[in-house]
């Protein structure tokens, strides 16, 4: 399972899969009681942004390559491996391990 724990000046926020499956992807999101509604929404909008991260992240890897050479037109792509990848998403940035390729031309025989 994936989880996102985010210790901040505010308390502890938890973000987390507990199901997935081809049509969706389960959440669970504790958001902890504030002193009063101000901080209370603080905690609501920082897990919020956590769980769209993960839900953000567990979409970009089902859609991803898996690294198989891929030829468009007489270009031929080949997979370098997995590299680190910055994201920039509505709900924050997300880092993931993504297929990167190189590219070479095809000479016809």
């Amino acid at each position: 399972m994936n989880a996102i724990y985010l210790l901040g000046t505010m308390g502890l926020k938890e973000a987390q899969i507990v199901e997935k499956t081809d049509s969706y992807v389960g959440l669970l999101i504790k958001i902890p009681s504030g002193q009063n509604m101000l901080v209370t929404e603080e905690y609501i909008q920082q897990s919020l942004n956590e769980a769209g991260k993960l839900a953000t992240e567990s979409a970009l890897s089902d859609y991803d390559t898996d690294g198989s050479p891929i030829t468009v037109s007489k270009v031929r792509f080949t997979s370098k491996g997995l590299v680190a990848k910055q994201y920039q998403t509505p709900y924050g940035e997300i880092y993931l391990q993504s297929a990167s390729f190189w590219w070479f031309y095809l000479l016809s025989a």
